[in-house]
């Protein structure tokens, strides 16, 4: 896989890319040259260039012998004058002999025998200050327009790279403007914009993750919406809840205040029912704090240890308090040492939300149901018990049961309520194992 992206990444196309565009570069350098060098050749050995680069040369020598006084045995002097003429060769002959060869140092040599004889046909005449010769040239005249055919080979070779690497990358620099365009279209809070990736190289998986990173936002975003509109209904809810418990005391309490009551055991019972209420708003404004206070908590630092050493004694506190309460459980929980995830403080405020869940809507009349059961990713602890419909139809916050699947949530956990039956409830708190 490694290898497999290391193919597709950037920095291999961009090098194949590069020895791609040096290799056509470098045949076009060639053949432009190779093309080029051999038109001058063609159009420099033609006999008419031949002739006047001839005749050219010839004025040249002849203005440089006449300013210097030449002597067609001066050889130091004309020397310097062929130095200063590339790939040119010279002969002078005199009366028939060979007075001058820049290709040799031997200037007595019969011309016949020195001198190439195909050019005897094409003397040129030159006056010394000795007397009048007569010069033979022969050169590559093409040579003055390499460098300057060399020059613009270069330079249309480097073109031509140029265009290639920038058609070659532009097409990536386009993916990263249209990148740049569908980051502003999220940027202005349209999240539910994709971004589609197109390859698999560095870019496009740039492309993915801001996708993901998208998706995960917009979930988010969601997540807190749905919140809020929790939170709403749920202080909706609240305030009519809140409402009745508190009209009925500011009801009683006006009864005991202006004494319309007609004896003392009437007037207890307002002062009883005073206390249900009050204990009543008591119930709804703890469970709308610990809401809260759930609510606003930061990520807890978890511990594992065996299920029977986290659950034994607070299932048996829960167990002893509900039969003291008047109620009737059943079932033998069966103990493991497997390791479980937890937080200290949650799991006794999590039981507490339990036995006040049960106290609130369970029928006495019957048994709660306590069992324990294991997979091999959750420990669940499950309470059954019937209800009073009557209660269970009025409380319809059930604060302390968000109570609970927050906290178990923060514990990698899960809360599971079955209230399908509405004469059955099932609340299972399923602990992940360690």
């Amino acid at each position: 896989m490694k290898h497999i992206r290391a193919i597709k990444s950037i920095y291999t196309k961009l090098t194949l890319l590069l020895v791609l565009a040096a290799v056509i570069s470098l045949t076009f350098f060639g053949i432009v040259l190779y093309a080029s060098v051999t038109a001058a050749d063609s159009y420099y050995d033609s006999a008419s260039v031949t002739n006047k680069m001839e005749l050219k040369y010839a004025r040249s020598l002849q203005r440089y012998a006449k300013k210097n006084n030449l002597k067609s045995t001066d050889t130091k002097a004309i020397n310097r004058w062929v130095d200063q003429h590339s790939m040119l060769s010279m002969w002078v002959t005199k009366k028939g002999e060979v007075v001058y060869n820049s290709d040799t140092d031997q200037y007595d040599e019969d011309y016949s025998g020195s001198a190439d004889t195909s050019r005897r046909n094409r003397p040129l005449y030159i006056t010394f200050a000795d007397g009048k010769t007569e010069v033979f040239f022969e050169g590559i005249f093409s040579y003055s327009v390499y460098f300057m055919l060399i020059i613009l080979s270069v330079a249309l070779t480097a073109v031509l790279f140029l265009t290639i690497v920038l058609l070659g990358v532009r097409r990536k620099m386009r993916r990263i403007r249209d990148l740049e365009q569908e980051v502003k279209v999220l940027r202005s809070g349209n999240l539910d914009h994709e971004i589609l990736a197109r390859g698999d190289d560095e870019i496009e998986e740039l492309a993915r993750e801001i996708n993901n990173m998208r998706k995960a936002l917009r979930t988010q975003m969601q997540q807190e919406l749905k919140a809020r509109q929790n939170s709403q209904e749920l202080v909706t809810e609240l305030s009519h809840d809140l409402r009745t418990p508190l009209t009925s005391i500011l009801l009683y309490s006006d009864m005991i205040q202006n004494e319309r009551y007609e004896n003392r055991e009437q007037m207890m019972q307002y002062v009883d029912r005073i206390s249900v209420k009050a204990n009543q708003l008591k119930g709804l404004t703890d469970e709308l704090f610990e809401y809260a206070l759930i609510g606003q908590s930061s990520a807890v630092e978890l511990q594992t240890a065996g299920f029977r050493d986290v659950f034994f004694d607070p299932l048996s506190v829960v167990i002893s308090y509900l039969s003291e309460a008047g109620y009737r459980c059943e079932g033998e929980p069966d103990w493991t040492d497997r390791p479980v995830y937890f937080y200290p403080d949650y799991v006794p405020r999590i039981f507490d939300n339990v036995v006040s869940n049960v106290q609130k809507y369970a029928d006495k009349s019957n048994p709660i149901r306590i069992r324990t059961k294991f997979d091999d990713h959750y420990s669940s602890i499950c309470f059954q018990n019937r209800t009073n419909p009557e209660k269970y139809r009025r409380d319809r916050h059930r604060v302390g049961l968000k109570n609970v699947r927050k906290m178990m949530e923060a514990m990698n956990g899960l809360c599971e309520v079955d209230a399908e039956d509405a004469e059955t409830f099932t609340v299972t708190l399923r602990f992940r194992n360690a």
